[in-house]
């Protein structure tokens, strides 16, 4: 074994393009979304997560992953998945960071949220809560509607 030489760089990268390609396929369309395969080597997949949430869900869909990638490269191809979560997209020219296009939609609560949220007397951790309902309802309904 430790004459044979390893895979080929062009053997890797088909294997890295043939994951990309079918990326969706092997992770669902909505954490597809959110990741990016980046790069096969010594049989590790590393994935690139839109931040620690994603990077989160997608480190506990390891073994689907890796059944998924399995079935796409055969049981020479990936062993392990390794998950890094990118940080936030800063403008290339400005260096400004850039807000998601959901940032500044307006997600109306339900009235049963609103009165839940009515019913804590802390002013500062209601108003964070709020904040966070709302954009994590603004994120769903962009992410439902494209």
């Amino acid at each position: 074994m430790a004459g044979r030489p390893g895979p080929s760089p062009s053997k890797k990268k088909l294997k890295k393009e043939l994951v990309s390609l079918h990326w969706a396929h092997i992770a669902g369309e909505r954490l597809a979304s959110h990741s990016t395969p980046t790069r096969i080597a010594k049989g590790v997949l590393t994935v690139s997560a839109e931040g620690p949430a994603w990077a989160a869900e997608l480190s506990a869909k390891t073994p689907e992953l890796l059944a998924g990638v399995t079935r796409m490269l055969g049981d020479n191809g990936v062993k392990k998945l390794r998950v890094r979560a990118r940080s936030p997209e800063l403008e290339p020219e400005t260096g400004v960071l850039v807000k998601p296009a959901y940032q500044d939609m307006e997600a109306p609560l339900g009235p049963q949220l609103q009165e839940k949220l009515n019913g804590i007397d802390e002013e500062e951790t209601r108003s964070a809560l709020e904040s966070m309902l709302r954009a994590s309802m603004a994120r769903k309904q962009y992410d439902q509607n494209g």
